[in-house]
């Protein structure tokens, strides 16, 4: 087994995490390693590598390999949704002359309408987003009396 395997699968055991949480939240690491009776070069270790998982794992490089996941698969996606929006079908009619049964190609419409709402829903996601806006709407429904100088509360 390669080195970076075995990293990746180290990844998976929670011990590792777990030692470097309660690192990162003050706890020695000698502490952690005499509460789980292993040495503090393991311990040491599990914080290390989960550092540098950290480090190889940012938020800017999960948006690039989404990115190039997207751009990647494009022409793909270009090809299945000309595919849904062209789709046909072969139907057994009756021809009237012949009086025999024959094979026709017709438009299959429910895989076409399927295309269609893909492509819609494709369209309304690519939509920017505009920041949610506060309406406050103050309404006094309480009817005021105005008392004017000529007029008396009698």
């Amino acid at each position: 087994m390669t080195k970076s395997l075995l990293k990746r699968q180290a990844m998976r055991d929670a011990r590792h995490l777990m030692r470097y949480l309660k690192a990162k939240s003050g706890v020695d690491p000698k502490e952690i390693a005499k509460s789980e009776r292993v040495s503090i070069g393991t311990v040491n270790e599990s914080i290390k590598s989960i550092e540098m998982y950290e480090q190889q794992n940012t938020e800017g490089q999960l948006q690039l390999a989404v990115r190039d996941l997207v751009i990647s698969t494009i022409p793909q996606a270009k090809e299945t949704i000309h595919g849904l929006l062209t789709a046909t079908e072969l139907v057994l009619k009756k021809n009237l002359k012949t009086g025999k049964e024959e094979h026709v190609t017709v438009e299959d419409k429910t895989t076409r309408l399927e295309g269609a709402r893909l492509v819609r829903d494709l369209v309304i996601g690519m939509q920017p987003k505009g920041p949610a806006v506060a309406v406050q709407v103050n309404q006094n429904n309480n009817p005021t009396v105005t008392v004017g100088s000529s007029e008396t509360n009698e």
